[in-house]
């Protein structure tokens, strides 16, 4: 159609804007097409999926006292504690120390 002539400068602005204008269109097309199957799919999975159980959440075990007369202090329980967590990957409310024994 074009080959062998001579374009004129509002020619190859006119091609431009089309083309941009064109590849605009064919995206949003595209995004409908994603958005409805992805409302499909969701109404399909909807229907397969049972509803699920409550759950309970597990008890919270209650801590037991240090004893008075304990063999170390609050500092070296609160390093032990930390080196434990640390070591284990879990949140310091996660656990419960009954007791700790020095050997």
């Amino acid at each position: 159609m074009l080959s062998g002539q001579q374009l004129e400068f509002l020619d190859t602005i006119y091609i431009s804007v089309a083309g941009m204008g064109i590849v605009m269109f064919e995206l949003a097309l595209l995004a409908l097409f994603v958005w409805l199957l992805s409302k499909v799919v969701g109404s399909i999975g909807k229907k397969q999926i049972a509803p699920a159980a409550v759950q309970t959440p597990a008890p919270v075990p209650t801590p037991v006292p240090v004893a008075a007369g304990s063999v170390l202090s609050d500092d070296e329980m609160a390093a032990v504690l930390t080196v434990i967590c640390e070591d284990s990957g879990l949140a310091p409310e996660e656990l419960v120390f009954r007791s700790i024994e020095v050997k």
